[in-house]
């Protein structure tokens, strides 16, 4: 990075900063959801235990349920979600948002996702069918 020398408009002070990126060759290389869960497992890019990364597999078949369209009969596969995977996907959610390699820790930020913390009773179901 190269900064130049603070200089004055008007009675603002400005300085200017530059950047310099590498090119490197495109990569063409198909990113869908398994992929990227794998890459980000296989790189250690987040700390997540395995079976955190088992619970993020099953979420991207979960996710293949969620279809916004109109449907008369009301017959979707939004309708197969049970308790259980709805308590998954806000363990593994919270766990990534308040990763320590994504925040700085303050209690502030925590408080934030609180909504989708587990509570003390659902942890318990989680931890009786071995999720977490």
């Amino acid at each position: 990075m190269q900064n130049s020398k603070e200089f004055k408009v008007g009675d603002e002070k400005l300085k200017m900063q530059s950047e310099m990126y590498k090119k490197i060759d495109k990569i063409d290389e198909s990113m869908n959801l398994d992929s990227i869960i794998k890459k980000v497992e296989s790189n250690g890019l987040i700390n997540l235990s395995p079976g955190m990364f088992k619970i993020l597999s099953y979420f991207r078949k979960l996710r293949n349920k969620i279809h916004i369209y109109s449907n008369e009969d009301g017959l979707t596969d939004y309708n197969t979600f049970k308790k259980i995977d709805q308590l998954k996907m806000r363990f593994v959610l919270y766990n990534i948002l308040t990763n320590d390699k994504f925040l700085n820790s303050s209690a502030d930020y925590l408080e934030t996702y609180d909504f989708i913390k587990l509570t003390d009773d659902e942890f318990k179901i989680m931890s009786k069918k071995n999720f977490c």
